[in-house]
């Protein structure tokens, strides 16, 4: 088996903003030594590439972002169904299978995102958990008291606060956001959807 390392990981980035700024060095300074990445203003395809990822906002369609092939496609942004599962969205779904064998367990996704959400849904639906699927806009606190795990993926500022949820029950959070609200003390700061301080 030829052993593959990555060593160009190319990003593209054609929409600069002071977030996705922040978002972005984080992951340079976290990024192992031995891969560079390379920062793109428009969209490319280096032939030397090991991996693409797509900075959003973009704004490039699905369609030109098509020209990116399926196996460098780290994030699968162009919803191929033999293209990679999204890292987070496989990390998640690994984690919710070594915790919860039972194919009774409910799982409760709030957002429904290319890289997190809408990926994990579909992984938990095939394994055979039952979904229950909601986005930032149709939250229904309710069902939350039936669910064993509760994933926070809709990057909407504090959307999961004075939840109650059962005893035992697993909380993921996702969605990191820049606060937005300028009334509040969190503009211009790193947010989360679930305010754990607030969970029943």
């Amino acid at each position: 088996i030829k052993e593959f390392i990555m060593k160009y990981l190319d990003i593209i980035y054609d929409s600069p903003n002071k977030y996705s700024d922040i978002y972005l060095k984080t992951l340079q300074e976290s990024c192992p030594s031995h891969i560079e990445i390379r920062v793109h203003g428009k969209l490319t395809v280096p032939q030397d590439s090991n991996g693409i990822l797509v900075m959003y906002p973009t704004n490039y369609s699905k369609q030109e972002l098509e020209v990116i092939p399926r196996e460098l496609d780290l994030d699968n942004i162009c919803g191929r169904a033999d293209g990679y599962v999204p890292a987070t969205a496989q990390g998640i779904f690994n984690f919710i299978t070594s915790q919860f064998s039972n194919l009774s367990t409910v799982v409760a996704i709030v957002g429904r995102g290319k890289t997190v959400g809408r990926p994990l849904i579909d992984l938990c639906i095939n394994h055979g958990y039952t979904v229950i699927e909601m986005n930032s806009k149709t939250l229904r606190y309710g069902l939350l008291e039936y669910a064993d795990v509760i994933v926070g993926a809709a990057s909407k500022d504090n959307c999961l606060k004075y939840i109650s949820i059962p005893d035992n029950a697993f909380l993921i959070d996702t969605g990191r956001n820049f606060g937005s609200d300028k009334k509040t003390l969190k503009c211009g700061k790193w947010t989360r959807d679930i305010i754990f301080s607030r969970v029943l």
